[in-house]
């Protein structure tokens, strides 16, 4: 029975050993040798001799791309798609590599060119590496989890970030959204697609069918030296795409590539594929909280006809802050409101909302919240009777909480919602 008893007493004690250990021990931490995850680190710096593709994802959704060439010294150069003069112009930085409680570690200064670029993204200035992959490494903020991805790129993409080639294919792309008709016809490797370029927020929309079934493909992108990148790669069949660059724009047509297989882009004045349930989606919905909580769609340059944005002058209203599409403003009735000097006015169209069983949605008059001074009394005309255009609009999804309403007429003109 004694002997017994001892045993009980020396499990139970050598149970609690083990549970205290693995409480307060991290194994990795306490028995890998930091130095040599730490060699690896450098080594895979040093690699990058033309320089990395870089693409920073804050955790407050800000997402931004560029280039950074580190010298082995502690200096670097970057530029970043954040804004054009970024993209045009390197800017000097200081770096550093150290090892902190383990970790390998990518440093800028907080008071650095690239501190002051990430503070404006709400990024980390200091990354832990975590891995790489062939060309790629991963790191993560130490403050705030910030994803950085470093991609090793040849020297000929290395001179052209240099020499601001992101900042002309940030020109560029958004060109597309100048064609007469809103559609465009994407064709790569025999296969033809609708696609939707969303410059404004950076997303890439491909619409496809697949058998009887209408499929949305939908990422963000970041500029690059000669075009952009997807962040997720599109995949259709043997048909891998992650980058598109080379573009070139002509009389409401585009080529380029992607990847190595050549693309057209044919302009086109209705869908190839149509989601039915987009305008559905769209009547339920809103994004931003206005109207003493009401939520809303909003728009912060009207309509666009045959690729000139803001066509009708919304901008120009004295004060001018957005138009707004608020659902169920009232049980009869829906509400496109004017927004200037951050008060809604007391002018703008309320009209009822009809989505048609094609999947379209059509907007009536029902009357007006008031009389517009006369000085913009011609805008708020001519985009009230442009909404309640009676064969309606193709509603489009151009981002993950964003659409497009495209005209079922002739499809050249067009209003963007987010």
């Amino acid at each position: 029975m004694k002997n017994i008893i001892y045993l009980m007493i020396l499990f139970t004690g050598l149970s609690a050993c083990k549970k205290d250990r693995i409480v307060s021990y991290e194994i990795e931490k306490s028995f890998q040798d930091p130095t040599l995850k730490f060699e690896d680190f450098k080594k895979a710096i040093a690699a990058g001799t033309d320089g990395f593709q870089m693409i920073i994802e804050s955790k407050s959704g800000s997402i931004c791309g560029g280039y950074i060439k580190f010298d082995g010294a502690g200096n670097a150069k970057f530029v970043s798609d954040n804004n054009a003069s970024n993209a045009l112009t390197p800017k000097d930085t200081k770096y550093s590599l150290n090892v902190i409680q383990t970790n390998s570690v990518l440093g800028f200064g907080k008071s650095s060119s690239f501190g002051l670029f990430a503070a404006g993204l709400a990024a980390d200035t200091s990354y832990s590496y975590k891995m790489s992959a062939g060309d790629t490494l991963k790191l993560v903020g130490n403050t705030s989890g910030t994803n950085l991805k470093l991609i090793k790129v040849a020297k000929k993409s290395g001179d052209d970030y240099l020499a601001g080639g992101m900042s002309t294919a940030m020109s560029k792309w958004p060109t597309l959204n100048t064609f007469k008709y809103y559609f465009k016809r994407f064709t790569v490797s025999g296969k033809t697609y609708d696609i939707v370029i969303n410059s404004k927020l950076k997303y890439v929309t491909i619409n496809s069918l697949v058998g009887t079934s209408f499929k949305r493909f939908t990422t963000s992108y970041v500029y690059s030296s000669n075009g952009i990148t997807l962040l997720q790669q599109f995949v259709d069949g043997t048909l891998t795409v992650s980058n598109l660059s080379d573009l070139v724009v002509s009389a409401n047509a585009g080529t380029g590539n992607a990847g190595t297989n050549p693309f057209t882009i044919a302009n086109a004045s209705t869908p190839l594929v149509y989601d039915t349930g987009a305008a559905a989606a769209f009547y339920a919905g809103g994004s931003t909280a206005i109207f003493s909580g009401i939520v809303s769609w909003v728009s912060y340059t009207g309509y666009t006809i045959e690729g000139v944005q803001d066509a009708y002058g919304v901008t120009t209203i004295p004060g001018f802050n957005y138009l707004s599409f608020t659902a169920r403003y009232q049980p009869t009735y829906d509400r496109l409101g004017f927004t200037a000097n951050l008060a809604l006015q007391a002018y703008g169209p309320a009209i009822p909302t009809t989505i048609k069983p094609n999947g379209t949605i059509a907007f009536s008059n029902f009357g007006s919240f008031g009389t517009a001074a006369v000085a913009i009394r011609t805008i708020v005309t001519n985009v009230t009777n442009q909404t309640v255009d009676a064969l309606g609009y193709y509603v489009i999804q151009s981002g993950p909480n964003q659409f497009d309403l495209v005209n079922v007429k002739d499809g050249t003109i067009w209003i963007s919602f987010e």
